[in-house]
C-alpha cells in the first residue's frame, strides 16, 4: 500500500489494513459483477471508475482483477480506469504507486489508460 500524504494525513496506505481485509472479502462479489458486465463493442473502452482511491494502494488489486477478467472475456478490449478521491488527497503518491504497480502487473492486469479526477472541495 502507498503511503500518501494531503488531507487525510500522511501515510494513509500504512494505516489501511482493514480497508485492505474489506476489500478481499468483497472480491468475489467484484469478480461475479464483472462477469455479468456487459461489455463495449466494437473497440470502445471499458470505463472503469475507482471512487475515493486515497493514495491506491488498496485500489489496485480491485482494478487490476476488473481489467484482467474483461480481457480474459475479450482479449484486447481497452480499459480505462479513472481514479478518484477528495481534492486535496495527494495526487503523487497515487501516480507513484500506479508507476511502481504497472512495472511488476502482469501485461493482461494493465489498464489501457489511466486518469486521475479530484473530487469535490468539500
Amino acid at each position: 500500500m502507498g503511503s500518501g500524504s494531503g488531507v487525510m494525513g500522511g501515510g494513509y496506505g500504512r494505516h489501511s489494513a482493514a480497508q485492505h481485509v474489506g476489500i478481499g472479502t468483497a472480491l468475489g462479489m467484484l469478480d461475479r459483477a464483472v462477469a455479468a458486465l456487459p461489455l463495449p463493442e466494437g473497440g470502445r473502452a471499458l470505463r472503469v471508475a475507482d471512487l475515493g482511491c486515497a493514495s491506491g494502494g488498496n485500489a489496485l488489486e480491485p482494478m487490476a482483477r476488473v481489467v484482467a477478467a474483461a480481457r480474459e472475456r475479450a482479449p484486447g478490449i481497452p480499459v480505462a480506469v479513472t481514479h478518484t478521491d477528495i481534492r486535496g488527497n495527494d495526487v503523487n503518491a497515487l501516480l507513484e504507486t500506479l508507476a511502481a504497480r504497472g512495472n511488476r502487473g502482469e501485461k493482461n492486469e494493465r489498464a489501457s489508460a489511466y486518469a486521475n479526477t479530484p473530487g469535490p472541495t468539500g
